[in-house]
């Protein structure tokens, strides 16, 4: 989707991406990168710290290892 510019269309599907123990972190952290406004990513971030909680995997480790300075301090050390 993020190739073809339809960054929208892939916040939708991962923001309402209801299978916690598949859920795209890959995509999750395209959409991080892609974007480039605070509360969009940090939505994205939040939902996949959702998702890892629901279900946790591996995956998620290498997204949050990267991503986690974008929390307050508060919110990253309640993960």
């Amino acid at each position: 989707m993020l190739e073809h510019e339809h960054g929208d269309a892939a916040l939708e599907y991962v923001m309402h991406y209801d299978q916690p123990s598949t859920f795209p972190f890959p995509v999750a952290s395209a959409l991080m990168h892609w974007f480039g406004d605070e509360e969009r990513r940090l939505a994205v971030l939040r939902r996949a710290i959702e998702a890892w909680r629901a279900a946790p995997n591996d995956r998620f480790i290498w997204l949050f290892q990267s991503q986690w300075k974008e929390l307050s301090a508060e919110e990253a050390r309640w993960w």
